[in-house]
């Protein structure tokens, strides 16, 4: 059995990745943590973080058990809750701004009005939403994905395609269907490179020969759309955001739609509080 203690210093160290923070925060001393983390590798046989540069970072196996202990965390803290001696459990929701704007209002509404619950929500792009699930960060995520990942339970809630947002003068406005061609030589409002929604637009634009040019980079939908409606260019965004006045939208077609899970740690009780958020999270996709 693996010693609760050293998992809990585990959590504050994986957090931090500083002994001195993590020392501060569990009010021990330096060398004190050092000896709960140092036995903790020493109980597992693996190494659990490594030195880079100046820093540290958890290895896999780190990471690994850094989500277990979140997992023990929230069971004891569960049980100490039903027993009444506890604190209000901890919900943490992680997902992008756009499907938290458009999509997840009303069960994020309910759920952060429920007496007994602590509702915490992590806006996080799609690496950062596996990775909150993957260190137990974070117990319900919503992302889009081209295919789930095996270590986590996930679900399909709804696939959704792409549209066009642009000022209401724009001279594509009167389309009802925007072609891929009809974008050549348009000035769009982007994410920034590396992004896979960027990346996803970069493709398929060269794959057309399409020619186009970059009026701004811009991170998060709805910052791209409100300069759309401001005629600084061309944006193109999913399908779930609620258009600016002042904008338009058109859907393309050509742009192949995205699939959004809804997913979970594995394992998770049926009477937690994250699988009724998981549930009320598939209900709002699906009610679109």
């Amino acid at each position: 059995m693996i010693d609760s203690d050293r998992l809990r210093s585990f959590i504050a160290f994986g957090e931090t990745l500083s002994f001195t923070r993590a020392a501060e925060r569990l009010h021990l001393s330096q060398p004190a943590l050092h000896v709960q983390v140092a036995r903790l590798t020493e109980d597992l046989g693996v190494p659990l973080y490594r030195r880079v540069g100046r820093g540290l970072e958890l290895t896999d196996a780190g990471q690994a058990v850094l989500a277990f202990a979140r997992d023990q965390d929230r069971r004891q803290q569960a049980l100490r809750t039903a027993l009444g001696t506890g604190p209000r459990p901890t919900l943490v929701l992680a997902a992008g701004e756009g499907v938290l704007l458009y999509v997840l209002t009303d069960p994020v509404r309910r759920l952060a009005g429920r007496a007994g619950i602590d509702l915490r929500i992590l806006t996080r792009d799609q690496a950062g939403v596996l990775a909150a699930l993957r260190t137990g960060a974070a117990q319900v995520g919503v992302t889009a994905l081209t295919a789930p990942p095996e270590e986590l339970h996930a679900v399909k809630a709804a696939t959704t395609g792409m549209i066009a947002v642009m000022a209401r003068g724009h001279r594509l406005a009167r389309r009802r269907t925007i072609a891929l061609p009809d974008l050549a030589d348009e000035r769009l409002i982007v994410p920034p490179v590396g992004r896979p929604h960027r990346d996803h637009l970069d493709r398929a634009l060269a794959a057309a020969q399409v020619p186009w040019e970059r009026a701004v980079e811009a991170t998060g939908w709805e910052v791209m759309m409100r300069y759309a409606a401001l005629g600084v260019g061309i944006a193109i965004v999913n399908d779930i955001c609620i258009v600016p006045r002042g904008a338009v939208a058109r859907p393309v077609p050509a742009l192949a739609p995205l699939a959004y899970y809804v997913l979970t740690r594995p394992g998770l009780p049926a009477e937690d509080p994250a699988s009724e958020l998981a549930e009320r999270a598939i209900a709002a996709f699906r009610a679109r």
